[in-house]
Formats: structure tokens, sequence, C-alpha cells
């Protein structure tokens, strides 16, 4: 007689199915909301994030900065996650959320700091602060995740 023992491979092969339908998305996200004077968050990123074309807005790439400066860690910190889900110590969607978690609070540490273009003088007297993409802190607290799948 031949009996057919699982170990719990079954439960690992679905973990790793349900992995592959899930995205991450980390950023300004559509349903930011808007600023105090009704411009919406997502047009203030991308203004800020790429710049303007007459120049009056200087390139402050927080996002892409956070990403460059973290998706080894982040690549790090998912793989440690799928040996959870072999484990069965999370799910794949827990997976997710904490990546992503961890994702929005190292790009959020972009907002305001050195690595960006400094603020020009006649900003630094209005806000009278010299961090830049730092004024109300709406924007950098706009950085979020979202787990899809």
């Amino acid at each position: 007689m031949v009996e057919d023992r699982d170990y719990g491979y079954a439960a690992i092969l679905k973990g790793f199915d349900e992995l592959g339908t899930k995205s991450i998305s980390v950023g300004i996200l559509k349903d930011a909301g808007k600023d105090e004077d009704g411009t919406d968050l997502v047009s203030i990123a991308v203004y800020n994030e790429y710049g303007t074309d007459d120049g009056h807005i200087p390139k402050r790439p927080a996002i892409r900065i956070g990403t460059d400066n973290n998706e080894e860690a982040w690549q790090d910190l998912m793989a440690d996650c799928v040996g959870g889900i072999v484990d069965r110590r999370i799910t794949p969607d827990q997976a997710c959320q904490i990546v992503g978690a961890r994702a929005k609070a190292d790009i959020q540490k972009v907002y305001g700091s050195s690595e960006l273009t400094e603020n020009a003088e006649s900003t630094i007297k209005h806000k009278k602060s010299d961090a830049p993409l730092i004024d109300t802190g709406r924007l950098r607290a706009s950085v979020n995740y979202r787990v899809e799948g």
C-alpha cells in the first residue's frame, strides 16, 4: 500500500500561487486627496518629482531616491518574508503588507533630507525652513502603499 502524506507542501505551493497574484504600489497614490488650496496631491508630487519645464520647481525626486536607495533592502525583506510563508508564520498578504510599510517609511525619510535639491533663499524665508518638500508635511504624510491581488 502506498500512502501519500502532505507535510505542508500543498499549503506552501498555494501560498506561492497567491503571492504571485499580488502587487504592491507605493508613493502618492491617486486617492491621496487634495492640498488645502484644492490642488491634487498626485499633481503636486509629479511637479516636485520631475520639476517643471519653466524651472520654477526643480526636480526633487523623493520617490525615486527612496526607491533607488532601498530597492535591494526591500528585495531582501521580501526574501525573508517568503521564508515566513514557507514556514507558515505569515501569509502572502502579510508579507506584502510588511514590505509595503517598509517602502512607505523609507520613501518618507527622503522628504526634507539633504538628498534633495535645496530650497531657494526666497522659499526658506517664506517657509522659515530649509527642509525641501516639507512645508505642512502633508505631501510626506500622503506617501502610502496598497497591496492588490
